[in-house]
């Protein structure tokens, strides 16, 4: 009996878990990538989540376990209408045709009304499965019946399961078309699994068509103190993941699916506190809060200490903070009358975290102040949850004592924030010893001290000209005085998109990865002043860096997702590259893919890719049926090339493979630079050329720095069916010899 609703409650999970990076991956090639994509998706799961929580508590308080059983199988069969998961036609167009500025053409809006449309109900009705199921137990005639909670973490241990399983295994070796059809035999086999579950509750002596207040009078309802206490230490984990995912992937290291991580340790939290016994009290927040003491060393006084070694030192700090909460609220499950209400407020809580991260932070913010913001409220959480031992006069007085020593010897270092701080271990050592007995004394040091030192490590290398949010990430433009001049630079956390000279008579010098030495400085000093080269195409604007190659009577499309971007790059007290560009400069907002696709075909002789630097990799802008588009819009000897830096993949791999799958000539040319080109803002870079014929190439295939395309291992052919990323991570030896 309980390994069917084990087996149930596990397999329901897995498809929740399955089908949120299908449909992410399904919606990619409209709304881009980036943090901030994941995060709002993430928020409209965490809702629907609510809200199936909400029915499961309402119908089953209604007509009880066994009718209640009757109409949840006729919801899921009625959700097999909607099998297999696809996104609707109109929902589509509706989104890509909207007027610009109107609320359709908002990418929030229209990727949660593609998501709504495409994966909702099917999603609400499994995401209701987790208290149904454990609510059907506790009627069943089962020895633990009165004790449910068990399976919540088989039901977490699905989730994890299936978040790790679908880069490394379905997204692998399954099309998404293949994906769409896998989950839906999953689905049906879950509605066999509930028929199975739902027999074994109608046969049960406990099962009764009583309304479930009539059952278990005796059993004291939660009390409005209890609710809020569930709700906060739901939120504080729930803001933390979404705030950890984004200042990782911004701030510390763009690594590709470093998003996973986060979200498999969230769940293994609640495998750990949902288990059948607990350390003691003092001993949890021991573990916890000296798990988090390394973090916030290193979160506070060594923001430039770029390692991925930093990776873990974050995970884990999030991981102890996010357990001590679910610690906590795992110790104040109530009955299994109140299951249902229990698990709707800590979805309440999850939902609101989430809107904190993923809706009011980016307003409101102009760097991720959302993390140490939900650090802090984790640590406020356990804090506010637990008795006190000590009188409150004294454990707060401690607390601020601990807390300013901290902030004042950061701020003694303000110019050496690295590994030396060691000083910083000791007010913090007397904090946790303290804190075990009282953990308000861990809450108010860790809020001050995240609080003010965050002020502080937010101020920038340089002068801050500009710091701004939007829907696809943060930007900050700083001004900096080096021996070789003033430079602009624009940030989106550690990632640079452009940098400018400042200084009269070089600002239209090209620098970083578009300087004369890189692959594309060779492009265009082969054949910039022919012809062919009348009209190009850039994908990905940056600061308008291209446009320095500009030419009088030449018109330059740049193709950019994030209109904020093109703000900055028009505005020339940041950067001057368009403003001075004597050529005619277009920028083109959306999706480049799709507004390419409205291009006329062979107007371009030049079509430029500059879109793979980051962790979220646009991958259907480098498919097979990408390239077979841009090879339309070129002129018959235009030359398609391809930007490949990236530390973490081996793009280069996939174009060599596009390149032989639609019999292109190519070449691959990686800057051999000096240190004094180094010093006048230069920047190493690899780049591919590709064309229908070597005699397109012309000079390039004999340049000093090109290579035949064909000398390295090729990856995979990718579709727009069929992409992954594991495949082409490189070895852990190329990304930390880079450091």
């Amino acid at each position: 009996m309980r390994r069917i609703y084990i087996v149930t409650i596990f397999l329901g999970s897995m498809l929740l878990f399955l089908i949120q990076p299908f449909i992410a991956k399904r919606l990619l090639p409209t709304f881009g990538g980036s943090p901030l994509v994941w995060n709002t998706s993430m928020l409209f799961f965490q809702t629907l989540l609510l809200l199936g929580y909400y029915y499961a508590h309402v119908s089953i308080h209604k007509w009880g376990a066994v009718k209640q059983a009757k109409i949840h199988l006729g919801l899921m069969v009625v959700a097999t209408l909607l099998l297999p998961i696809r996104v609707p036609e109109f929902l589509y167009s509706l989104y890509v045709h909207a007027t610009p500025g109107s609320v359709m053409a908002q990418p929030a809006i229209g990727l949660l009304l593609m998501l709504l449309g495409s994966v909702g109900l099917p999603f609400f009705v499994v995401s209701s499965g987790a208290p149904v199921i454990q609510r059907w137990f506790s009627h069943t005639d089962d020895p633990n019946a009165h004790n449910p909670y068990f399976l919540y973490r088989a039901s977490n241990l699905g989730s994890m399961i299936a978040l790790l399983g679908y880069p490394a295994y379905l997204e692998m070796r399954y099309r998404l078309t293949e994906q769409s059809w896998i989950w839906s035999a999953g689905y049906v086999l879950l509605i066999l699994s509930y028929i199975l579950c739902a027999r074994i509750l109608w046969a049960s002596k406990h099962a009764t068509d009583k309304e479930d207040d009539e059952l278990a009078p005796d059993s004291p309802a939660p009390i409005g103190a209890d609710k809020a206490r569930w709700i906060f230490l739901a939120a504080g984990p729930s803001a933390l993941l979404l705030g950890v995912t984004s200042y990782l992937t911004t701030n510390i290291a763009p690594v590709p699916l470093l998003w996973v991580l986060p979200l498999a340790l969230y769940l293994l939290t609640f495998i750990i506190a949902f288990g059948n016994s607990a350390p003691p009290a003092a001993i949890r927040r021991a573990v916890c809060f000296a798990l988090m003491i390394p973090g916030i060393y290193f979160y506070l006084f060594a923001p430039d200490f770029k390692s991925l070694l930093l990776i873990p030192v974050h995970l884990i700090m999030c991981f102890a903070a996010t357990l001590a909460c679910h610690w906590e609220v795992g110790q104040m499950r109530p009955p299994a009358k109140h299951l249902t209400e229990f698990y709707l407020y800590i979805s309440l809580g999850g939902v609101i975290g989430g809107l904190f991260s993923a809706i009011f932070a980016p307003i409101v913010f102009t760097n991720l102040f959302e993390y140490p913001i939900a650090l802090a409220t984790c640590a406020i959480a356990v804090g506010l949850c637990i008795r006190s031992k000590w009188p409150t006069t004294w454990a707060y007085a401690i607390s601020a004592a601990t807390a300013l020593a901290m902030v004042t010897l950061f701020s003694m270092h303000p110019s050496q924030r690295d590994l030396h701080h060691l000083d910083f271990l000791i007010p913090g050592a007397i904090g946790l010893l303290l804190s075990i007995w009282d953990p308000r004394i861990f809450m108010v040091t860790a809020t001050i001290a995240l609080g003010i030192g965050e002020y502080a490590r937010q101020q920038p290398v340089g002068k801050l000209l500009l710091a701004e949010r939007s829907f696809y990430g943060a930007h900050q433009v700083v001004e900096l005085n080096t021996v070789a001049g003033k430079f602009n630079r624009l940030h989106n956390g550690n990632i640079m998109h452009g940098m400018q000279d400042r200084e009269e008579g070089h600002q239209r010098d090209p620098v970083t990865y578009y300087n004369p030495k890189s692959g594309i400085g060779r492009v265009m000093a082969a054949f910039n002043n022919t012809p062919r080269f009348d009209r190009f195409a850039v994908v990905g604007l940056g600061t308008g860096s291209m446009s320095a190659y500009g030419r009088a009577g030449q018109t330059i499309d740049f193709y950019e997702l994030d209109p904020n971007v093109e703000k900055i790059a028009r505005n020339p007290d940041y950067f001057s590259f368009i403003s001075l560009c004597p050529a005619k400069v277009n920028v083109l907002i959306g999706d480049a893919r799709l507004r390419m696709q409205e291009a006329p075909d062979g107007q371009y002789g030049l079509i430029v890719l500059d879109a793979f630097t980051s962790d979220a990799i646009p991958t259907h802008l480098i498919t097979k049926e990408a390239v077979e588009m841009y090879m339309h819009k070129l002129r018959p000897d235009g030359i398609l090339v391809f930007h490949v830096s990236n530390r973490y993949l081996d793009l280069a791999a996939i174009v060599r493979r596009l390149a032989k799958e639609e019999n292109l000539a190519g070449v691959v040319m990686t800057s051999a630079l000096t240190e004094a080109d180094r010093d006048k803002m230069y920047s190493d870079s690899s780049w591919i050329a590709t064309a229908r014929s070597v005699a397109d190439l012309g000079p390039l295939m004999n340049d000093p720095i090109a290579s035949s395309l064909d000398q390295e291992r090729m990856g995979q052919l990718w579709t727009d069916d069929s992409t992954n990323l594991l495949q082409i991570l490189k070895p852990a030896r190329a990304i930390f010899g880079a450091n």
